[in-house]
């Protein structure tokens, strides 16, 4: 009989990151390129274990506009039986900004 994880997000998130080629200050920053998918260390576990090929059901605690967002996502990763926990709140998103090169002006 093959385990099943249990993954607990007590804080997920929306991890939207943006890549440019450098940052400049006081000036207009151009991104190019953008990504998002679903974050959280619950959630990064889940998805770990997942592509290790083992059964793994996240529980989080979702909410608002975001969190229908983030369900979404996660089931874009290949995990159906999520565990929900509404509530009001939005659920959180985090921005990381990525800069290929390191190159700084300004």
């Amino acid at each position: 009989m093959k385990k099943i994880f249990y993954s607990v997000a007590l804080n997920p998130s929306i991890d939207i990151s943006f890549s440019l080629p450098k940052l400049v200050f006081d000036d207009i920053n151009r991104i190019e390129s953008k990504r998002i998918d679903p974050g959280g260390k619950g959630i990064n576990v889940a998805k770990f274990l997942y592509i290790l090929g083992e059964k793994v059901i996240p529980i989080g605690i979702f909410g608002g506009v975001n969190g229908k967002i983030l369900i979404s996502l996660i089931k874009k990763t290949g995990l159906k039986n999520i565990k929900i926990f509404s509530v009001r709140e939005e659920t959180r998103e985090i921005f990381n900004f990525f800069f290929p090169t390191a190159g700084f002006s300004g």
